[in-house]
């Protein structure tokens, strides 16, 4: 989504359904010090948060390829980095708008679809199979694995789907407006993305969530620095 996406020597590598994934050393950097409060109940509740980071994320991201694969992509591979990660595909032929759309769409699809499957489906069994294998403590870190899951699939999902490029809700945005009017679509979803993006910043920080707040205001003024110049 932000940051660096860059292959580096250090970068993971390994295939899912026959698409390439990249894991950048700054993805586990990110999710270390976002989740870094997690360090106040020891480090095993910060290593579950890095776990649950990297499956919800890569999660997202497979939901954009194996649909843009499945509406006729080359899917080049999937790479996580710093700020979430991007699937890079190649538009087949005959791509349209609302293809764009529906595999924009896809990533939080996913997210949410694993959100329900933890919440409704896997809790319950999850936790009957801690409390007859483990003790308190492990079965405190995975109640609290789940919650954490839920959290970022549903949440991290919502956020998402904002209208301000460059996450999914703003690619959906630019989407619409270019099939409205495609000689201008790309300068009325930015204008949007400023807008929403500014206001989405300070709802966050008039509210005390600090991170979000500092997040959509770096990605309101990087959508005003990308403005075409007049």
């Amino acid at each position: 989504m932000l940051g660096d996406s860059r292959p580096t020597e250090f970068d993971l590598r390994f295939s899912l359904f026959g698409i390439p994934v990249r894991v950048t050393p700054m993805f586990w950097l990110g999710s270390v010090l976002l989740g870094w409060d997690n360090m106040s109940s020891g480090p095993p509740y910060l290593l579950m948060w890095v776990v649950v980071c990297f499956i919800s994320v890569l999660v997202h991201e497979m939901g954009h390829a194996l649909v843009a694969r499945w509406m006729g992509c080359y899917v080049v591979e999937v790479s996580l980095y710093l700020m979430g990660g991007v699937a890079v595909y190649v538009p087949g032929r005959n791509h349209s708008q609302g293809k764009s759309i529906l595999i924009a769409l896809a990533g939080p699809t996913a997210g949410f679809l694993l959100f329900g499957l933890m919440a409704f489906v896997l809790k319950a069994p999850i936790e009957r199979f801690a409390e007859q294998r483990f003790d308190v403590p492990a079965r405190e870190l995975i109640d609290a694995g789940i919650k954490v899951c839920c959290l970022i699939n549903l949440w991290w999902g919502v956020i998402n789907l904002i209208p301000v490029l460059p996450l999914d809700g703003g690619h959906v945005m630019r989407g619409v407006c270019s099939s409205m009017s495609p000689y201008k679509g790309d300068e009325y979803a930015r204008k949007i993305s400023i807008l929403v993006g500014g206001l989405t910043a300070v709802y966050f920080l008039t509210h005390g969530l600090t991170y979000a707040g500092i997040l959509f205001m770096s990605i309101t003024i990087s959508n005003m620095q990308s403005r075409p110049v007049r």
